[in-house]
């Protein structure tokens, strides 16, 4: 792409609707059954509180404003899922005093929810969860929202609201915000009563119906302690509401792997800047996610073969010092894409440029953001 085209693509860019500002807030949901302590070293426990970690630290970059809470459950917790006793429920630059404090006392949260045992109430877990969220006002359809889970799966011993039997269909329904199958919108029992699944997938709903839901799911063992198709409505609540849901096999950590960041994003008059990740390791076969977190900006992701030497500065446009460095191949709307890496020896040694493009969509915002730059390098 040369100079002239970038720019002619800055420019339609920054075409956007208003939205109304409300505070972004997240949910961290971890699972702390028996089973988290499997999958060698790190173990799944210990794996996936680097992960939180590293989507907290990801969220504050993208929303300085916000607010979180970081939840645990096994069967010890009556009530499905509690906060993590000892800190505030809910986090956020008022809470800790500064931007740099939150994250750190964030992360202290997560180092103080490591003690995996018990059984998995998932079901009752993730419906206390979503009410956790509804219950702290989030009620604007522009409000953003965003709920993580990190479990093995297994769901057990849920006696709550969101218990039930198993679903007997659970291959075709689905969650009704998802448009990827038809069929029954929500899974039964072999009685024809609401299933676990279906009680899950109600609260997420009404969760996904009062807020701008993404929901990210990342599934240890890929689930593999039971069968997955039981599990199916939580890859269709990510799939609805524009997230991910990542199968982690035992042993690793989901963070970034084989490539390099370059810090060419540039930041509104707030300090917030956007922020792109990638999910997943860069091997042959791999599945990974591709996510761009730009607060109340419109996101898109650039991802070509090769890099500008020298940025496109979009002063032009009203964002001096933001830089366009990526030589498009394909624009991704929405700011998040899952690829499936080819299983071919000829990809070994590819490049991939990444990189996020935000628009305004509120009065006063810079119309063009610019996000850091990745080189993902497909490894092996």
């Amino acid at each position: 792409m040369n100079a002239p085209s970038a720019l002619t693509l800055a420019l339609a860019l920054t075409a956007a609707a208003s939205a109304h500002a409300q505070t972004p807030r997240a949910v961290f949901l971890l699972d702390r059954s028996g089973s988290m302590v499997l999958g060698g070293s790190p173990n799944r426990c210990e794996a996936s509180a680097e992960a939180c970690r590293n989507d907290v630290s990801a969220f504050f970059a993208a929303f300085p404003n916000g607010e979180v809470t970081i939840r645990e459950f096994n069967s010890a917790f009556p009530t499905g899922s509690r906060a993590v006793p000892g800190f505030p429920e809910w986090q956020s630059v008022a809470t800790s005093g500064s931007l740099a404090n939150v994250v750190v006392d964030c992360h202290e949260t997560v180092d103080s929810s490591v003690d995996c045992s018990g059984a998995t109430p998932l079901a009752d877990a993730i419906c206390d969860s979503a009410s956790a969220l509804l219950i702290r006002g989030i009620i604007s359809p522009s409000a953003e929202c965003f709920f993580y889970v990190y479990s093995d799966g297994g769901e057990n011993s849920s006696a709550g609201a969101c218990s039930g039997g198993d679903a007997t269909n659970a291959t075709t329904g689905r969650c009704s915000f998802d448009t990827f199958a038809p069929g029954t919108p929500y899974e039964t029992d072999a009685m024809g009563l609401a299933s676990w699944q279906q009680n899950c997938c109600a609260q997420i709903e009404a969760l996904h119906l009062s807020c701008d839901l993404v929901m990210n799911v990342y599934k240890f063992d890929a689930f593999g302690i039971v069968v997955d198709q039981g599990f199916q409505f939580l890859d269709s609540a990510s799939r609805g509401t524009g997230g991910f849901s990542l199968s982690v096999p035992d042993g690793t950590i989901p963070v970034p792997g084989g490539f390099q960041v370059f810090p060419t994003g540039c930041s509104d008059n707030t300090g917030l800047q956007p922020l792109v990740q990638v999910f997943g390791m860069p091997e042959l076969g791999a599945d990974i996610n591709i996510v761009m977190q730009s607060g109340h900006y419109r996101r898109f992701l650039l991802i070509g073969f090769d890099a500008f030497d020298q940025g496109i500065d979009l002063g032009l446009v009203g964002a001096p010092g933001c830089e366009l460095s990526v030589n498009a191949a394909v624009t991704i709307p929405n700011g998040t894409l899952s690829l499936l890496l080819p299983a071919v020896q000829a990809f070994i040694g590819v490049n991939l440029e990444i990189q996020g493009v935000g628009l305004a969509t509120l009065p006063g915002q810079n119309p063009v953001l610019t996000s850091n730059r990745l080189r993902l390098t497909i490894n092996r």
